[in-house]
């Protein structure tokens, strides 16, 4: 006879499981507790992804979406017929979860898993929202839920950034006093542990010059992340001579998505097609970072991009816009460089810097290298995220 499970002390709650980076950095921090804590918890993701096996090594993992080919899902929709299919598969999705009915602490990594928490029956005694958000998920269309739930469920807040913290209060009437800001954090040794000792195959495999300077950038291709800009500031470099080619790399790229089949015919109508690289989603990205001379954040809106610190890491400087969260990472010019939001020219104007002055751009890439290993590695990072949540599960057992 099997000993019974020891009670579940967290529910940790992700919106999905792809490589993009609220869904990583809760992956970094729940490998992190596995390894250093003996915390007592199991996962549930809204969705599946490429990640959704790396979950599951770390804890017990119900992945909801995949429910819905459960084969109870068809005697369930048979028993709700006549209502929404939706009933059908919160029934489910409930029977699943019944045995975290009783959970003292729910962890939602994002506002969109707070979704999750009303399949728990009664509001759980502690609830935890980690924001990575910003209008772009919480001003949009059918938002609305979102943000209520986001201003009546959880007990404490998580910011990635103080960018986020400060939108929330003045957009959302959000009571300060319910913040805590942690920004962003990575594995380092792990990274490090797959980055090539040179970018040459990568050169030569998209046919770039090896006196070539690259200007880099790494994301989905919808509108948020700002890859028109990012080819804006690849045309803004037609018109200045830096005496050698510069290349613009963009890894991230969803193949056959409308984004990027847009993406893919603003660089053939603006015959950029010599200097620009448009590359799908990489399984290992480190060696494209290493292939970097500048990171450029064309983002519209970004909270605290993981990106950022990947290239930092290998003393890559980033180039950012004023908007963005990493502007509280590069300060003035201490370690990456910030220029007012939209302002391709001023982006431009940086970058020719940085790659016209080796001297200037090893300088700021080294302190921004021992910034991220400071205050951004999972190793350092992550014990204070700790410390946070088991205050928080303290007054869940009152």
């Amino acid at each position: 006879m099997s000993a019974p499970r020891p009670p579940v002390e967290v529910l940790f709650v992700g919106h999905e499981a792809t490589r993009t980076g609220a869904p990583l950095m809760f992956l970094y921090f729940l490998r992190w507790l596995r390894r250093h804590t003996d915390l007592t918890f199991e996962i549930v993701l809204l969705e599946g992804g490429p990640l959704a096996d790396d979950f599951r090594a770390v804890a017990p993992t119900v992945v909801l979406s995949d429910l819905r080919r459960h084969p109870a899902s068809a005697a369930l929709t048979r028993a709700h017929l006549g209502r929404p299919a939706a009933l059908a598969r919160a029934a489910l999705a409930r029977r699943a979860l019944a045995h975290l009915r009783d959970v003292p602490v729910v962890y939602c990594n994002s506002v969109i898993s707070l979704r999750m928490v009303h399949l728990l029956g009664e509001k759980p005694p502690v609830v935890v929202s980690h924001v990575h958000e910003l209008m772009g998920a919480l001003e949009m269309p059918n938002s609305d839920s979102d943000r209520e739930r986001l201003r009546t469920l959880p007990d404490e807040i998580v910011v990635a950034s103080d960018l986020v913290g400060d939108y929330l209060v003045d957009r959302h009437g959000i009571d300060r006093a319910r913040l805590s800001r942690h920004y962003e954090f990575i594995e380092v040794d792990a990274f490090l542990d797959a980055v090539p000792p040179t970018s040459g195959d990568l050169r030569a495999e998209l046919g770039i010059p090896a006196d070539a300077a690259v200007v880099g950038a790494m994301g989905v291709t919808e509108a948020r992340k700002g890859p028109d800009l990012f080819l804006s500031l690849a045309s803004a470099f037609r018109r200045r001579d830096l005496g050698r080619p510069v290349h613009f790399v963009w890894v991230g790229a969803r193949p056959d998505t409308e984004e990027t089949r847009w993406i893919e015919h603003d660089v053939d109508k603006a015959g950029l097609d010599d200097v620009v690289h448009v590359l799908p989603p990489q399984a290992v990205p480190a060696p494209w970072f290493q292939l970097f001379d500048v990171f450029a954040l064309t983002s519209r809106e970004d909270p605290f991009p993981l990106v950022c610190l990947e290239s930092s890491l290998l003393g890559t400087p980033i180039v950012c816009f004023d908007n963005t969260g990493m502007a509280e990472f590069a300060g003035a010019g201490e370690c990456g460089f910030v220029v007012p939001y939209r302002d391709v020219e001023a982006m431009a104007d940086q970058v020719e810097a940085l790659l016209r002055d080796d001297g200037l751009r090893s300088a700021v890439g080294e302190r921004a290298a021992q910034r991220v290993r400071d205050r951004h590695d999972v190793l350092v990072a992550a014990p204070a995220l700790w410390a946070d949540l088991q205050r928080w599960a303290g007054q869940a057992r009152g």
